[in-house]
């Protein structure tokens, strides 16, 4: 007699005709880990447990990107350079940076180089006019001497002149003469430190002609009013004139000597009109 053996449950086909499929098989999805939900809190929702065994984790998993894009490294460990980063873009409307050289230094006439010769400042010697008003202011003395001896002069004058003449003598005996010849003497130091190219020299003399000229300031005026009306004027160009000889002198500029060359020549024009109308004045 023939036996058949028949399988066994859960190890050759079933009953039903249907083909055997292991038990762990039949899982097709992945169990659910149930988490308890705390007194007062929302329902959370189940976590899926990751399938390990049909998801394995792998490199390409975890990439930036496609497979495609990523480079691989090379065989030897040294990895590739870095591509070089674009430079930006210009607008269009933007111009184009011109590139400055540093500037050299001044050459051996101490000229910068490229600078324009007729820009550049003339050297020129300002106060060689105080000697031209060192000697107006002399024969403003001669003249001061000539009106003060009209007086006792026949036939040299009209009363008006001799009036004026009286007037006058007595301003420069009074101490008008000592001013004058302090401004001469100072004027004549300018001249001379100007001629010689000293510099301490030069701003000594400068300041010298500073205290006379305010000391000739605070002192009477001329009885005159024309003679004294140039006679302020005067003293007000020599007091500017001062004031930009020192501060030209102290800094070599030569803008400041410059100006102070012109109202020093301001000055001679005024002490030369005083010089005049005492002559006038004297009939001479």
């Amino acid at each position: 007699m023939n036996c058949v053996k028949r399988p066994h449950v859960g190890e050759g086909d079933v009953m039903d005709g249907t083909p055997y499929r292991p038990r762990h098989a039949l899982r097709e999805t992945p169990p659910t880990i149930a988490v308890p939900a705390q007194r007062g809190a929302p329902r959370a929702e189940a976590v899926t447990r990751p399938d390990s065994e049909t998801r394995p984790d792998t490199d390409e998993q975890h990439s930036a990107g496609p497979w495609w894009t990523t480079v691989p490294t090379p065989r030897d460990g040294t990895a590739h350079p870095a591509p070089p980063a674009p430079a930006p873009e210009r607008p269009w409307f933007t111009p184009v940076p011109v590139v400055v050289e540093p500037a050299a230094g001044p050459g051996a006439d101490g000229r910068l180089p490229g600078f324009p010769t007729a820009l550049l400042p003339r050297r020129r010697r300002p106060l060689a006019v105080g000697a031209g008003l060192a000697g107006a202011i002399a024969g403003m003395l001669v003249v001061f001497a000539v009106v003060v001896g009209a007086a006792g002069a026949a036939g040299r004058g009209i009363e008006d002149a001799a009036t004026a003449t009286a007037a006058v003598g007595d301003w420069r005996a009074a101490g008008g003469q000592v001013h004058v010849t302090a401004i001469t003497g100072a004027l004549r130091d300018i001249a001379q430190a100007g001629s010689e190219g000293g510099i301490p020299a030069l701003v000594e003399a400068c300041r010298g002609l500073r205290d006379e000229v305010a000391s000739a300031q605070a002192y009477p005026a001329i009885p005159d009013a024309v003679a004294q009306t140039y006679w302020r004027d005067g003293l007000a160009a020599g007091a500017d004139a001062a004031r930009h000889c020192i501060a030209g002198a102290s800094l070599g500029d030569p803008g400041l000597l410059g100006d102070a060359a012109r109202e020093l020549n301001g000055m001679s024009s005024q002490l030369g009109a005083v010089a005049d109308r005492l002559t006038l004045l004297s009939g001479g």
